[in-house]
């Protein structure tokens, strides 16, 4: 499934969406965000934390490698895998979630560590075609799909 964001407004609406998509489940979430430098891979995790109710700033996990957010009861991940090599680099930091608990893992650069026991996945690219956006969603979570398919931009 695809959208066209030809503004950031327009991204801000994926957003809300996504961060909609959250609120209502109860599931661990990981979503797996795909793209070159400078397409939007964090401004999306950033507005998708503000809808969620995040009011501080957000950081690109590109040094730390690995950003914690709590949000109410909801545990929130964002992590930046370019600069590893395996994913035996990414045990090393001590990231251990619990995914039988609600809880939601943005991994920017997921080449590397994909593939979940009892989770929700979703993928999502992010293309520069003129100055617009393009989105790309997939997941076997036909809810979020069709939550996705009701954005109108």
């Amino acid at each position: 499934m695809k959208l066209i964001a030809r503004s950031l407004d327009d991204t801000q609406l994926i957003a809300k969406e996504i961060a909609s998509f959250i609120i209502q489940n109860q599931k661990f979430l990981v979503f797996y965000l795909e793209g070159n430098l400078g397409t939007g891979k964090t401004t999306l995790v950033r507005k998708i934390l503000q809808n969620l109710g995040w009011n501080l700033p957000v950081k690109s996990p590109t040094f730390s490698i690995l950003e914690e957010y709590n949000v109410g009861n909801l545990e929130i991940y964002h992590a930046d895998l370019y600069r590893l090599n395996n994913p035996n680099d990414f045990e090393m930091l001590g990231f251990e979630p619990n995914f039988s608990k609600r809880g939601v893992l943005f991994i920017e650069w997921p080449q590397i560590l994909r593939g979940f026991d009892k989770v929700t996945e979703v993928s999502i690219s992010i293309q520069i075609q003129n100055k617009d956006r393009i989105f790309e969603f997939a997941s076997e979570d036909k809810e979020f799909l069709s939550s996705i398919n009701r954005i109108n931009i």
